[in-house]
Formats: C-alpha cells, structure tokens, sequence
C-alpha cells in the first residue's frame, strides 16, 4: 500500500467542472421550457376570456329585451339606424373591454364602431334574422369583435 502514501500525485480539482456545466445547462433548458409554458398559458387565458366576453355581448344584444330587436334573434333595421354607438356601447358595456358590432348578410351590411381594435382581439358570430322592413327579413349573422382597452 504503498501508493496510498504517495504524495508526489497531481491533484486535480476542476474535473468536477464539464459535469458541473452539463448539470447547469439541463437547468437552463428546464426553466425556459417552464417559462414557454407559462406564456403560453397565459396566452390562451387571455384569449379564453376574450372569446367569453365576445359571446355575453352577442347573447345580450341578441335577445329580446335588447335596444336593436323585435324578438329573440331578430334585428330590426329601424331600431339600430335609431340607436346612437354610445347607447349600444353603454347597453352592455365589459369593464375593461372595447367592442364593435358588424351586421352582414349577403343583401346588407351595417357597423358601428367606435374606435379601431388595437392589439389582441376576438371576434364571435351569430346567426341572425334582419328585419329592413315590414314583411321584408334576410338571414345574416352579427360579429361582435372584442379587445381590450388600453
């Protein structure tokens, strides 16, 4: 034994230090992984509650108690060139959120819009009957887009 005493050996203290490196780098890729997911979380989050908030406004302006109806799905022509944005707008106004309302089928289209959406934004469609005038209803849809204000 005795090169158990032998201390004319080199002593080598940094050959910890590619094992140290693999090791930091493995948590270097993990937490950016981490922090992908999480933004991506977010990310479908926020577009979760802008699809909800898109689809209470198209619910509410598409009942019968609403401003611009005759019935349950039924816009009437008259009643929305007679209602002001701000009065639609105040109707069923989100906290936080801005929206604008577009009625189309292929025979008529009409908007009101108050400012144009900037940033993320969500757009939700219905089917709708539209009353122009008496005896006279065509079939289209309503899209409500939705944004956050700023």
């Amino acid at each position: 034994m005795k090169f158990l005493r032998d201390e004319r050996g080199v002593a080598e203290e940094f050959t910890s230090l590619p094992a140290l490196a693999i090791v930091m780098i493995g948590f270097a890729l993990f937490f950016s992984l981490l922090a992908g997911t999480y933004i991506q979380y977010n990310e479908k989050i926020k577009a979760a509650e802008l699809a909800e908030v898109a689809h209470y406004i198209a619910l509410k302006l598409t009942n019968a108690e609403s401003p611009i109806t005759d019935a349950p799905l039924l816009i009437n022509k008259e009643k929305w060139d007679k209602i002001g944005e701000n009065e639609l707008r105040e109707y069923c106004k989100p906290l936080f959120y801005n929206y604008s309302v577009n009625i189309s089928s292929p025979f008529v289209k009409f908007e009101k819009i108050g400012e144009k959406p900037n940033g993320d934004m969500m757009s939700v469609s219905r089917k709708v009957a539209i009353k122009l005038a008496d005896g006279d209803v065509k079939y289209g849809k309503i899209i409500i887009t939705v944004w956050r204000e700023k």
